[in-house]
């Protein structure tokens, strides 16, 4: 008999922090894959979801090869950012190996915009940005102290974007005023005809 299909999908609807949509998450110089974070709308909303992935896993356990000490925490995908507080990360592969030729080939993340068109290449999404994340809870055991639920990231809308600069990449983002640059180097009235 064919085992069943433990993984389930979910919409999460918030704010995103950490977004690696446009290019590859890195960890101690190698590329790891994308990834988001997505703070959800309400604390309650955070709750329900995180005790959704738990009755998730537990419903998949007794399929799962390996058992669980009950005494360590269920990993719910759950970090804590210093800004937006308890937000769910989900993430993906950034290249998969072809099972013809065995080459390396390169992803794309699907990512839109509120009308539903792909974001131009590049556009890098922002902190704060209202977003809704289609991800897949995949249920894993590890070892019986590393277990939980994994959130394996499908594809991202972005509602209201807020693009990433840099962190302070331009004068007003270090809240200069600057002065508007003049369209040529002198003004007509000083221009001498020949």
């Amino acid at each position: 008999m064919a085992k069943q299909k433990l993984g389930k999908d979910f919409m999460l609807s918030g704010t995103a922090c950490w977004a690696h949509t446009d290019s590859p998450e890195t960890y101690e110089g190698n590329e790891i894959g994308y990834s988001i974070m997505v703070k959800l709308e309400s604390d309650e909303k955070t709750e329900a979801f995180k005790n959704a992935l738990e009755e998730l896993f537990n419903e998949a356990e007794a399929q799962l090869d390996k058992k669980v000490n009950r005494k360590v925490p269920i990993n719910l995908a759950v970090k804590e950012d210093k800004e937006y507080g308890e937000c769910f990360k989900a993430k993906t592969k950034h290249e998969f190996k072809d099972k013809a030729t065995g080459e390396l080939v390169k992803r794309t993340l699907r990512v839109f915009d509120k009308y539903g068109e792909p974001l131009p290449k590049g556009t890098k999404i922002g902190n704060g940005s209202k977003v809704k994340v289609k991800v897949t809870a995949d249920p894993y055991i590890m070892s019986s102290k590393n277990y939980g639920i994994t959130l394996r990231l499908n594809a991202v809308l972005v509602e209201e974007l807020k693009e990433y600069t840099g962190g302070g990449s331009t004068a007003e983002s270090f809240g200069f005023e600057v002065a508007q640059k003049p369209d040529n180097d002198f003004d007509d009235d000083e221009a001498v005809e020949w």
